[in-house]
């Protein structure tokens, strides 16, 4: 899967990460793990993180990168499912857990990325039995993991813009469509 030279130039983490990701999977597909201060949506300023997890950016990020896209693939999907099943759930970007202090604060600000990120947890959850690698002890903790997550970010408390975005919902579009990012590469969209 990787090229001796690819190997040497990510880090372990990512490694295992792939190994399990290739793994999981029953057919070839391409493994991407981001890399880069920046994100196609405004509400991530990376630059920040990248001394959390250096040369890479904090599990948690790497978590919201997949699960703030409003019209997620499957792919993002398993990396997320993968993910949770590595990878524990804590309070700090410490030990390689997801950082859900992090996650529950941030998304508490903004209330298109909370729904949108709430969403795509339960829609990963609903997908754990469609994969039948997932051992049931594997489905039971990523389900526990994305719960406790939800649970979480739920009982964070909001803040004023949040409640204010939050009357209007869904009646008003809360994303940015895809090609109105700079990021936008139309060679790399999914033809639906």
């Amino acid at each position: 899967m990787w090229t001796s030279q690819a190997s040497r130039n990510i880090g372990p983490l990512s490694r295992a990460y792939a190994r399990t990701w290739a793994s999981f999977l029953t057919d070839a597909t391409q493994c991407t793990i981001p890399i880069g201060c920046s994100s196609p949506y405004p509400r991530m300023d990376l630059r920040e993180r990248l001394k959390y997890d250096n040369p890479t950016i904090p599990l948690a990020d790497l978590l919201l990168e997949k699960m703030q896209i409003v019209q997620i693939n499957e792919k993002d999907i398993i990396d997320t499912i993968v993910l949770l099943r590595e990878h524990e759930l804590g309070a700090s970007d410490a030990d390689e857990r997801v950082n859900i202090s992090y996650i529950s604060d941030l998304l508490s600000k903004d209330w298109g990325f909370c729904y949108t990120v709430t969403r795509n947890l339960e829609l990963t959850s609903s997908f754990l039995a469609k994969y039948p690698a997932l051992t049931q002890e594997d489905v039971s903790k990523v389900r526990t993991r994305i719960t406790e997550l939800i649970n979480r970010i739920e009982s964070q408390p909001k803040s004023t813009a949040w409640k204010l975005r939050a009357r209007i919902g869904v009646r008003r579009r809360w994303y940015r469509e895809v090609d109105e990012s700079p990021f936008y590469r139309p060679q790399d969209s999914i033809q639906r």
